[in-house]
């Protein structure tokens, strides 16, 4: 008999190609202390790269590696603008 699933066993994983580019990111944009890296440079260059749609970064929640860099030890701070806002959307990179 088929069982439904529970919450544990759903598994949520971020291909490698978007760990390397994040990786790449930081270290190119990491000044000492940390590395700013704005949402839209990132899907840019990830779409660009890896020739994959924007729509699929954003429908697989690829994008969403705030708790991976988390478990290694960094503190990272993700912020986009409310409706009534305009400042870009960012991801911050701190030891």
């Amino acid at each position: 008999m088929v069982e439904p699933i529970s919450p544990k066993d759903v598994k949520h994983e971020i291909p490698d190609l978007v760990i390397e580019a994040f990786n790449k990111k930081i270290i190119e944009k990491w000044d000492g202390e940390q590395a700013y890296l704005t949402k839209e440079e990132m899907v840019n260059y990830i779409c660009q790269t890896y020739q994959i749609s924007e729509d699929e970064l954003y429908a697989k929640h690829w994008l969403d590696v705030e708790p991976l860099y988390r478990k290694k030890g960094w503190k990272v701070k993700y912020d986009q603008p409310s409706y009534v806002e305009t400042f870009e959307a960012y991801y911050l990179f701190e030891k």
